[in-house]
């Protein structure tokens, strides 16, 4: 029978050993070691085209195993046998076979040994046309196989071999029906673009939110969903917008100006799409939401602004000459920081122990921010005046404190005050701003009304010295 084959000289036998095994043969053949115990059988994969070489190339493309490639010219036309990874048994090695017949990437498949693998029997002759037989006589491939069977129907089945030297005691394997593999084989590909993903951003604030279990206890009713959950909190800008938003602008830095929106009715938001490019989160998939949180959390002040933003309380920075507040309006000095929160400095001295109606917000917030946009501050320690954006960063850190993590102004035991917290946190932004932008309120600080009374003490000071 060995002297009835024909080879050619080029393709008489090629071994592609692929770095990239299927995801069944990977399991049974323990990572790559191989012995006629572990990895006994293979699927030989017959064409009768004239370019196998495209066959080839697709399998491998999709990260099959390749064993081995012969090329049998008994008949009429040239038949090449293609053999594909490596099985511990045929069960194993049908099942593989079925799949890939199921995914249109091949047509049919025989079950047979790995060479060097062949029992003792004789093997037989399965069909005359030799395409549709890899378990007759081969002289690089000799044993004895299971053939696939397409019956009328369409069914594809594997016939069991009741001799006394089978190997394995396994029942025959059934593949899916041709009206099945038709309906796999028309369905539209899955473009995994398409697959809903919960909102890298969203979930990113969700995780840095002060009210995040953890963090703090949920003050509201929250949707437990990976989506921004709904509420009617954040921040809000009222009187002098352009005042207000210039001084939003520094907190965040020239860079990330751009990741915030105000709303008609005040409302600050994050514009997500200038968030993930900013970050570079839109050009990864997996983490894109560790990536979003990781950069937000590098800029203290855009960092504060997630934390306003994604709170369940109500915060609002008034920039203006007279400012709301539950009693009515009143004015402005510097700045003035509300809330309906105890205040040792004040609660103790008041009537009962409560505030009165004007040093507490508007009922529609929890916190009232208040600045005085001509109003400037000097800092003694630096002799430098302090930015606007600095006064804006501390009044809203302090805010944050005592009304999402229940602090007071003043420090209580060892528990920090929070005023200690925004000096802290105006420390860290310093550390990332350079020039006059770092000049933090730390240390003495005398408020002018405006410019003119900085420069009218300026020129008392200088004339105090005698000149110097």
């Amino acid at each position: 029978m060995l002297a009835r084959r024909a080879f050619l000289p080029a393709l008489l036998i090629i071994t592609i050993l692929s770095s990239v095994a299927p995801p069944i043969s990977r399991g049974q053949t323990g990572a790559g070691e191989f012995n006629c115990h572990n990895a006994a059988f293979v699927l030989d994969v017959p064409s009768g085209s004239q370019n196998p070489g495209r066959l080839i190339a697709g399998l491998q493309r999709r990260g099959i195993e390749l064993i081995g490639v012969t090329i049998d010219k008994k008949g009429t036309t040239p038949c090449t046998h293609i053999l594909v990874g490596r099985f511990s048994s045929t069960d194993a090695a049908a099942r593989y076979g079925n799949s890939l017949v199921a995914r249109g990437i091949i047509e049919k498949f025989l079950v047979t040994s790995m060479p060097g693998c062949a029992p003792a029997t004789r093997p037989r002759r399965t069909s005359d046309d030799r395409c549709d037989s890899a378990a007759g006589e081969n002289g690089g491939i000799g044993s004895s196989a299971k053939r696939v069977i397409y019956r009328g129907d369409g069914a594809v089945t594997v016939p069991w071999d009741l001799t006394t030297k089978q190997r394995t005691p396994e029942p025959p394997t059934h593949s899916l029906s041709r009206r099945r593999r038709t309906i796999l084989t028309l369905a539209p590909g899955i473009d995994a673009a398409l697959i809903p993903r919960p909102d890298p951003v969203s979930r990113a604030l969700v995780e840095l939110s002060p009210n995040r279990p953890g963090n703090q206890t949920w003050p509201r009713e929250c949707t437990g969903s990976s989506t921004w959950p709904s509420y009617d909190g954040g921040l809000w800008i009222e009187g002098d917008h352009r005042a207000a938003v210039s001084r939003l602008q520094w907190i965040v830095g020239r860079r990330d100006s751009s990741v915030f929106e105000v709303s008609r009715d005040g409302q600050i938001t994050l514009i997500k799409q200038a968030v993930l490019r900013l970050s570079g989160a839109d050009r990864i998939k997996a983490g894109a939401d560790l990536v979003v949180a990781d950069y937000i959390r590098s800029n203290e002040g855009l960092y504060l602004l997630t934390q306003l933003i994604g709170s369940h309380h109500r915060y609002c920075l008034y920039v203006g000459q007279r400012m709301p507040t539950a009693g009515g309006e009143v004015p402005i000095s510097g700045t003035v920081n509300l809330d309906n929160n105890f205040d040792s400095r004040i609660n103790p001295y008041r009537k009962a122990g409560f505030k009165v109606p004007v040093e507490t917000p508007p009922a529609a917030f929890d916190s009232m921010i208040g600045i005085n946009p001509s109003a400037v501050w000097f800092n003694i320690r630096a002799r430098r005046l302090v930015p606007d954006g600095m006064i804006a960063f501390h009044e809203l850190a302090e805010a944050l404190a005592k009304i999402d993590y229940g602090l007071e102004y003043l420090p209580v035991g060892l528990t920090p005050g929070a005023h200690d917290i925004a000096m802290q946190r105006e420390l860290k932004l310093s550390s990332q701003r350079a020039g006059d932008t770092s000049i933090t309120t730390a240390g003495g600080n005398r408020v002018f009304a405006d410019e003119k009374s900085l420069l009218e003490f300026e020129a008392e000071f200088h004339d105090s010295r005698g000149g110097r």
